[in-house]
């Protein structure tokens, strides 16, 4: 991910080094977490057509949709 990570909140985009934008569309929250450039997995779920990104080192998802 590019640039810093400050947790997770509802209509928050993350940009991706490949230049990907998500934008999370859930209430999953990550308070008081601060991380420059981390590592992040954006996995499908197992049913539906949703996609969630977990940053590394955290097990809390939060559902994203692409933007770009």
């Amino acid at each position: 991910m590019q640039g810093e990570f400050k947790g997770f909140r509802k209509g928050r985009e993350y940009t991706l080094d490949n230049g990907q934008v998500w934008r999370q569309i859930d209430d999953a929250s990550l308070a008081g977490v601060r991380l420059d450039s981390p590592g992040v997995r954006i996995n499908p779920s197992i049913m539906g057509n949703a996609w969630y990104l977990a940053v590394e080192g955290y097990n809390t998802r939060a559902k994203v949709e692409r933007v770009k």
